[in-house]
């Protein structure tokens, strides 16, 4: 899959995910805790094909993305375990100032997304910038 295509597969995954959100308030909460576990599965398969996709290469991957890769499954799974612990406290002012939490790490997580897909841009156009440059070496020879 070109690069380009991945990008247009990445907007398309985030108009659903601004969907999803736009129409959460509306929900009830047995359709929320559904679409949780949709998200759940999602996020799971999603980590599961880019692991069974880019096994062969991840020797040529930095340490650096193999680091934050770490990383971010280390926080996302301190995540999940924090929300599913906290997700059932029963007392109002407890569950209002969790879900002031939970929406303040939602937060994070898409600016940490946003970075994410700068740095995607900006890695996606050093790569054709660099097969450009090994495209002008092979011509030369």
């Amino acid at each position: 899959m070109a690069l380009s295509d991945q990008l247009y597969t990445l907007a398309a995954r985030t108009k659903e995910a601004e969907d999803r959100a736009g129409t959460a308030a509306a929900k009830s909460r047995e359709e929320l805790e559904q679409d949780i576990e949709s998200a759940h599965a999602a996020a799971d398969m999603q980590v599961s094909d880019m692991k069974s996709k880019f096994k062969s290469a991840m020797a040529d991957v930095s340490e650096h993305w193999h680091e934050a890769q770490r990383k971010w499954n280390d926080e996302v799974e301190k995540l999940h375990r924090d929300m599913d612990e906290k997700r059932e406290e029963r007392d109002l002012r407890k569950a209002q100032k969790q879900a002031d939490r939970m929406e303040t790490d939602a937060a994070y997580a898409i600016e940490f997304a946003i970075m994410a897909v700068d740095e995607a841009e900006r890695e996606t156009l050093e790569a054709a910038l660099q097969r450009k440059y090994a495209d002008e070496l092979a011509m030369a020879r």
